[in-house]
């Protein structure tokens, strides 16, 4: 395993890792995440500047390391979120510090194909984290995205459903841009492994 992602983590979870990494941190990938906190040992979405900003930088500091190989602009699911991650605090940042050789490359994380779609389309990222596996492969936005995170399905209209991109589409669009695919969620968040019968998935 070369590719490390803490995307959240408790303090002693982090030191752990960096211990773990001392004297090799070169033979490995380092995934971090600027937009999410750990608060009370439970992980929070944030986009409060200084406290995404104080994670971070923790990170960095924990992990004893003076770069990240990927710095995620972290779960972006709605098109207000992506303008103002993209053309306010958290963009600039990440590209500041990508200036400073604290992050070598810009990356995306997004649930949602559209949102997904207008992040690539950017040309500001070169990294989205995006669910690749049958449950969400085979089930339409909808339906997939609240299944996987144990969500009640509220379903999209015929005219939302004609709107929004398709999964091959965004997957043929990264590769158009150069923008590399990190598969999140393989395993549906357990669903694929657990909500099985007879060879095929629960409510396929």
């Amino acid at each position: 395993i070369n590719y490390i992602d803490l995307f959240i983590g408790t303090p002693t979870t982090r030191e752990y890792f960096g211990r773990a990494l001392e004297g090799r941190r070169e033979q490995v990938y380092l995934a971090g995440h600027l937009g999410c906190v750990d608060q009370e040992g439970q992980y929070v979405n944030t986009r409060d500047e200084a406290l995404a900003k104080d994670y971070l930088q923790q990170f960095y500091e924990k992990l004893n390391t003076d770069y990240i190989d990927v710095l995620f602009l972290h779960n972006c699911d709605t098109l207000e979120d992506l303008d103002g991650i993209m053309n306010g605090w958290m963009y600039a940042h990440a590209k500041e510090l990508q200036a400073q050789g604290k992050a070598k490359f810009i990356g995306f994380s997004s649930h949602n194909t559209k949102v997904a779609m207008e992040a690539v389309k950017t040309g500001k990222i070169d990294v989205l984290m995006f669910p690749v596996n049958p449950l969400f492969n085979l089930l339409p936005q909808d339906s997939a995205d609240a299944r996987m995170k144990g969500r009640e399905v509220q379903a999209m209209t015929e005219e939302e459903k004609a709107a929004s991109p398709t999964k091959q589409e965004l997957y043929e669009l990264c590769e158009q841009m150069g923008v590399g695919l990190v598969a999140m969620k393989p395993f549906a968040g357990g669903n694929v492994l657990k909500n099985h019968k007879e060879g095929h998935l629960k409510g396929l």
